[in-house]
């Protein structure tokens, strides 16, 4: 079973610029070591082609 976590439990830190959706997203990775995310539209941002190349990148 995989733990995940909402990038609203990081809504105020996002939001605030404190941290960024991409940095989120290794901090769940890479230090909580969650094997799922749930990213809320509000914090995607605009599906632009250079906004969809850094997501597709994180993959890697």
């Amino acid at each position: 079973m995989d733990l995940a976590c909402s990038s609203e439990s990081y809504a105020k830190e996002i939001d605030a610029g404190r941290l960024t959706l991409v940095d989120w997203l290794r901090l769940s990775a890479e230090d909580l070591g969650l094997g799922a995310v749930e990213v809320e539209d509000k914090h995607v941002g605009p599906p632009t082609p250079e906004h969809l190349r850094t997501a597709t990148n994180l993959r890697s």
